[in-house]
């Protein structure tokens, strides 16, 4: 048997689904946009690890055309594949200074090669066991090939008044290989 509800009783209740609803909706819109926020920027972390790892990969072939168009020099060729890598983030001219491309000798991994480090009569010592060899290109085989990207800046999409009113976070990214064999028919390097 079915109960008669007090109609006082029921105009007694009439905001309570109004004000349920704004006491739960705040915390799970809160919750929704950290969730989208944090993963937003783990996934641009991801992306500019895969890009400068797709720029390396690309580097250590010695190529200075990408998709039948020149390049011109093979730093060039390197930053137009992160670019492209980078689903558009880093597209347009002033994202691509946030990129770098440096070499190294195989036994000085702290200082990049310059254009005077190399030339006729320069030399790497790899070990005190081996001979010394000369250093006539900067991307030359056994020099290790370093493709960055350094301070990406990325804003969260909430920002969040008194706690971080719009602060900026800057992502950093690199990796590296050794450069191996020229390609077939090649006997040095295109410049870099």
């Amino acid at each position: 048997m079915k109960q008669a509800v007090n109609p006082k009783r029921r105009r007694g209740r009439r905001g309570n689904t109004l004000i349920e609803f704004s006491l739960c909706a705040l915390p799970l819109f809160a919750l929704f946009f950290g969730v989208s926020d944090i993963a937003l920027a783990v996934f641009l972390k991801s992306m500019l690890q895969s890009a400068v790892r797709d720029g390396v990969r690309f580097g250590i072939t010695f190529q200075t055309t990408l998709n039948g168009t020149s390049c011109g020099t093979q730093t060039a060729c390197i930053k137009q594949v992160v670019q492209n890598a980078s689903i558009g983030f880093l597209s347009g001219t002033a994202n691509s200074n946030l990129i770098s491309v440096k070499y190294y000798q195989p036994t000085d991994l702290t200082n990049p090669l310059t254009p005077g480090d190399v030339g006729v009569g320069k030399t790497i010592k790899n070990d005190t066991y081996s001979p010394a060899r000369s250093l006539m290109y900067m991307n030359q085989t056994g020099n290790l090939i370093e493709v960055s990207v350094t301070d990406f800046p990325w804003n969260w999409m909430v920002p969040l008044p008194n706690f971080m009113p719009g602060t900026q976070i800057k992502m950093s990214s690199s990796a590296s290989d050794v450069l191996q064999g020229y390609p077939v028919g090649a006997s040095a390097p295109p410049a870099p």
